[in-house]
Order: C-alpha cells, then sequence, then structure tokens
C-alpha cells in the first residue's frame, strides 16, 4: 500500500518536473517565433508597403516566413494569414502588428508529453 501511494507520489513529481518544464521551455519558444513574425512584420510595414495588408502581401507573407522560422520544441508553428492582425496604436493609428502561433490539434501539430502520457494526457495545445 505505501509502495504504491509512494509510486504515484513519484510519477505525479516526474510529471510536474519533465512535462511542465517542458511545457514552459515550449511556451516560452512560442513567444519567441510569435515576437520574431511581429518585428519582421512591422519592418515590412515600415519599409515594404504600409498600406498592402493582404495575406499576400509583404507585411503579412513576412510575419509568417519569420515565425514559422522558429521552430518550437523542433517542430515549426502553425501560422495562418488571419493569424497576423494589425491592432491600433493608443492614437488610433494602425502602425502595429501582431502574430499568433500555434501548435495545437485544431492545426494537426500539438505537443505530446512523455510522462503526462500514464495518466491519459498524450498531447497538450500551446498558443
Amino acid at each position: 500500500m505505501f509502495i504504491s501511494t509512494g509510486f504515484m507520489a513519484f510519477f505525479a513529481a516526474t510529471t510536474l518536473a519533465i512535462d511542465v518544464g517542458m511545457l514552459m521551455t515550449a511556451r516560452a519558444q512560442a513567444q519567441n517565433a510569435a515576437d520574431a513574425g511581429a518585428l519582421a512584420g512591422a519592418i515590412a510595414l515600415a519599409m515594404d508597403s504600409f498600406d498592402d495588408r493582404s495575406a499576400s502581401g509583404p507585411v503579412v507573407q513576412s510575419a509568417m516566413n519569420a515565425a514559422i522560422d522558429n521552430a518550437v520544441l523542433g517542430t515549426d508553428v502553425a501560422v495562418e494569414p488571419a493569424d497576423v492582425t494589425f491592432p491600433l496604436a493608443p492614437n488610433g493609428e494602425a502602425n502595429r502588428v501582431r502574430v499568433a502561433v500555434y501548435r495545437t490539434q485544431a492545426r494537426s501539430n500539438p505537443l505530446p508529453t512523455f510522462i503526462s502520457a500514464v495518466f491519459g494526457l498524450d498531447v497538450v495545445d500551446i498558443a
């Protein structure tokens, strides 16, 4: 009885140490990918075409390409043209670029877990 309880506690601690650490690393890498995409989009917005914000335009394409170039745990993130948006600045000017990146089941690239699979959690989503 005590051995099985201790074993389950060990598994829970291992899950916390390994899987949660992996998820925190993946989250940081996803943020880096989104930041790189937003920076590339902002540079294209300033240098290439301030008015062309279409899906095939240089701003959206630069943002998507830069985000995709930054993998999360060795796998490319999923970024679509609709994930690149142009929020307004406080003064009302549309001079900003926001990029959302995903590793989710809906986009067919979720993060696999290692130890949590024992408890039935095979994959997790990050965005």
